[in-house]
């Protein structure tokens, strides 16, 4: 086996090469952000399927954000909230649907998801845009565009 060569040859080499492995096994599991692209197995492992992709239209105070504007991590910082709050609305939705309604037959869904409403959570990305953006947000307004792609480039932008 290799590691056990490795660690009869040079111990400070097998213990570099283990605290490797075992750091990028870590951060795909957790899948943080990436050491380097070239070790993020995530990154690279599936090619994107023909399909429907829902994509954010960011309006503050009536100026659109343009993702050019914005380093990538800030624009993660940006776009990913909304990511998970559209994300945790449809599985709210689909868990009381396909598992707590049928049980209970209760039509009152409020006990049993989260109950933020889009407008609550609207009034927080406003504030948390200006964290991030340093400007003065007094309005944030958020549209989902729903695109598909068909192999090559992406078409439609209908709203969602």
């Amino acid at each position: 086996m290799y590691l056990k060569r490795l660690y009869k040859h040079n111990r400070v080499l097998f213990s570099f090469v283990l605290l490797f492995a075992v750091a990028q096994l870590l951060n795909n599991i957790r899948q943080d952000a990436a050491i380097s692209p070239i070790y993020a197995y995530g990154m690279y492992s599936e090619v994107m399927k023909p399909g429907n992709y829902s994509i954010p239209e960011i309006r503050v105070d009536s100026q659109y954000l343009q993702t050019k504007d914005f380093s990538p991590q800030q624009w993660d910082k940006i776009e990913l909230p909304l990511i998970l709050f559209e994300t945790q609305q449809q599985h709210n939705y689909n868990v009381f649907k396909n598992h707590i309604h049928p049980l209970l037959h209760t039509n009152d869904s409020s006990e049993y998801v989260n109950t933020i409403t889009p407008s609550e959570f609207n009034s927080w990305y406003a504030q948390y845009l200006r964290s991030i953006t340093g400007k003065d947000i007094s309005k944030a307004q958020v549209t989902w565009h729903e695109y598909f792609f068909n192999g090559s480039v992406l078409e439609g932008g209908s709203n969602k």
